[in-house]
């Protein structure tokens, strides 16, 4: 899968699962919360662009700082590819200094 697709759908599968209200519906399916779709297309693409960057310097100090919750997974076809920022790191290293990431 290309890198610009991988984000496309990255993004819309992040926009898509995003609820405020806990998958909670109101009365006649309607959602008890309000969400920006545009936002929070714009929250994660901005999110992943910042991602990419500390990915591509192998700054790992700022993947840290933007993997901090425990709750961090990546996923790729489908799969669980990466647990833990540890894993993400660990992976890194494996890639040759200077070989391009994207």
């Amino acid at each position: 899968m290309t890198m610009n697709r991988t984000w496309t759908w990255l993004t819309v599968a992040v926009a898509a699962g995003c609820s405020p209200s806990g998958g909670q519906e109101g009365p006649e399916g309607a959602s008890q919360a309000t969400v920006d779709s545009a936002q929070v297309v714009t929250e994660v693409q901005g999110f992943l662009a910042e991602y990419l960057t500390a990915i591509e310097a192998r700054d790992e100090e700022a993947v840290r700082n933007r993997l901090l919750s425990e709750r961090y997974r990546w996923v790729e076809d489908g799969e669980v590819r990466y647990r833990h920022v540890e894993d993400v790191l660990e992976s890194l290293a494996q890639f040759p200094a200077g070989m391009p990431i994207r």
